[in-house]
């Protein structure tokens, strides 16, 4: 029965944690979760004005979650072959000049 009650909630977790990636609009809590940081992370995130957020009346904090996408998907590296055709695209440039 314990185990049953155990595998519930993990299952009402995982299904809160779902809601997440469909709702237009995410609490602290749910962009943590969204981000796979701390809250304390996302609140220092706020503090240096790194991840934009309303307060809608003053008090609680709600991101877009386009916003939090366009977070994660901040300072890609690029893969070595992606470098390589820049490069290329450059020195042809180059030449062309020249």
């Amino acid at each position: 029965m314990e185990k049953l009650l155990e595998e519930l909630s993990a299952i009402k977790d995982l299904l809160n944690r779902q809601a997440a990636y469909y709702k237009p609009f995410l609490s602290v809590a749910e962009c943590a979760s969204f981000l796979d940081l701390s809250e304390h992370q996302v609140y220092k995130l706020i503090g240096a004005r790194k991840l934009r957020y309303s307060r809608p009346g003053g008090k609680k904090i709600y991101f877009e979650r386009a916003e939090c996408e366009r977070f994660a998907l901040s300072n890609v590296v690029r893969s070595a072959d992606e470098i390589g055709l820049e490069a290329q695209a450059i020195n042809r440039k180059k030449g062309e000049r020249w």
